[in-house]
C-alpha cells in the first residue's frame, strides 16, 4: 500500500468551494448518538435496530428509517411513522445537547482547518465551505453548533436533499452553480468517493486505518489522508 500522505500536499487555493462530510470528516459518531438514533425507534414498538450503517441499502439517516419501518412491518413505511421516527430524534438529541448530556466528539486538527479556510476566505475571496452529509440537515446542524463548527459553512446537503450521497451532492452543486472541476470534497466512506466521482470533483478521503484506506482505493479514491491537517489545508 502507498504512503497515505499527500506529497505535495492539497493548496486550499486550487478549489472555489470545499465540501465536508460530517461524521468521520468533522465529528466522531459518538456511541450515545447512535444511541439516540436506534431509540427513535421505539414508540413504534421497534426495539431491535442494527448500527451496522453499511448493512442497509442506502446510507442515509431518512432511508435507514424508511427501510427499518418496512422490514419490521413488512410493508412500505407510512409517511406518519417516518415523521414520528425523525421527530422523536430530533427532540432528544436537541436536549441531549442542550443538557451536555450528549457531547459531539470533534475530529483532530478540525477547529484550526476550519479557521485557516475562513480566513482566507476572508482574504482571497476563497475557498467557501459547504456540507453534505446522510445525516438529517437539523441533527447535523444542532450537533456542528454545539462544538462551535456551524458558522463557516454557507450552503449544505442533507440526507433530505437525495436518497444517497450521490444525489446530495448533485443537488448541492446545482443549486450553487459550483464548477465541479473547482470543488473539493471530502468524505470517509466508499459512497462518499463514488458520489464525488460520478460528481467530476476532487476527493479527498479521510482515514487513519490501512483497512480504511484500501476500501476508500478499491472504491476510487486517489487522494488519502488520516485526518485534514496531514492534508494541507492550513495553507502554505
Amino acid at each position: 500500500m502507498s504512503d497515505p500522505y499527500l506529497d505535495p500536499p492539497l493548496d486550499p487555493q486550487d478549489f472555489d468551494w470545499i465540501i465536508f462530510d460530517v461524521d468521520g470528516v468533522l465529528l466522531e459518531l459518538t456511541p450515545p448518538e447512535t444511541a439516540l438514533f436506534l431509540q427513535a425507534f421505539a414508540p413504534l414498538g421497534i426495539h431491535t435496530v442494527s448500527d451496522d450503517w453499511n448493512s442497509y441499502k442506502k446510507r442515509n439517516d431518512l432511508e435507514i428509517a424508511k427501510e427499518v419501518i418496512e422490514t419490521h412491518f413488512g410493508r412500505p413505511a407510512r409517511e406518519d411513522e417516518v415523521a414520528a421516527v425523525i421527530a422523536h430524534y430530533l427532540r432528544t438529541i436537541e436536549v441531549g445537547l442542550t443538557s451536555g448530556t450528549l457531547r459531539p466528539k470533534v475530529l483532530l486538527g478540525v477547529p484550526t482547518t476550519l479557521e485557516a479556510l475562513s480566513s482566507q476566505r476572508e482574504r482571497e475571496g476563497r475557498p467557501r465551505l459547504g456540507l453534505a452529509s446522510a445525516n438529517l440537515e437539523q441533527a447535523a446542524r444542532l450537533r456542528l453548533r454545539a462544538v462551535g463548527l456551524e458558522a463557516p459553512f454557507e450552503v449544505g446537503g442533507f440526507a433530505e436533499h437525495g436518497t444517497n450521497k450521490t444525489e446530495t451532492l448533485t443537488a448541492l452543486i446545482m443549486q450553487n452553480d459550483m464548477p465541479p472541476n473547482r470543488v473539493l470534497f471530502i468524505g470517509d466512506q466508499s459512497s462518499d468517493t463514488a458520489a464525488a466521482l460520478e460528481n467530476g470533483v476532487t476527493f479527498l478521503g479521510i482515514a487513519s486505518e490501512p483497512e480504511h484506506q484500501a476500501k476508500l482505493r478499491l472504491a476510487g479514491a486517489q487522494l488519502i489522508a488520516p485526518d485534514l491537517p496531514t492534508a494541507g489545508l492550513l495553507g502554505r
